[in-house]
């Protein structure tokens, strides 16, 4: 039920008509490419323990200024990194950020398989892009 003034402005109340008919299926909503991303954010960050309450998360230093690095680490549970490219194009940091994380055998937790690679000891990544490490 909706509150509805009236002209005397005393509230009233009325039931919200029903917009579609009886019978019909609803329609499946489709979201934009965007939000669908953040769908995708929210649904991975649930799944990960190391991102829930009672951790502790510090930045840690990179050897690219358009590299923002954070490591959480969470007293029961997988240690974390995340790593952002705030640049328009691609880079890459060095791979020794994953020992300082706490890191022993890292995925990728944001991509389908887990994989990410590792080029002459650095980790690349793309303009305007992430990773979320974690371990398995």
């Amino acid at each position: 039920m909706l509150p509805c003034l009236t002209s005397s402005g005393a509230p009233a109340w009325h039931r919200r008509r029903q917009t579609r008919r009886p019978g019909r299926r609803r329609a499946r909503r489709r979201w934009p490419p965007s939000f669908e991303g953040l769908r995708h954010l929210g649904a991975v960050r649930r799944g990960l323990p190391a991102l829930r309450a009672g951790g502790d998360t510090r930045p840690l230093w990179t050897d690219d200024p358009a590299v923002f690095a954070y490591a959480r680490i969470h007293p029961r549970k997988d240690a974390f990194l995340g790593l952002a490219n705030f640049g328009d194009f691609a880079t890459s940091c060095d791979a020794g950020i994953l020992g300082a994380a706490g890191l022993r055998r890292p995925w990728d937790a944001l991509a389908p398989d887990g994989r990410f690679g590792l080029r002459d000891g650095r980790i690349p990544l793309p303009g305007l892009g992430m990773l979320w490490l974690t371990d398995d």
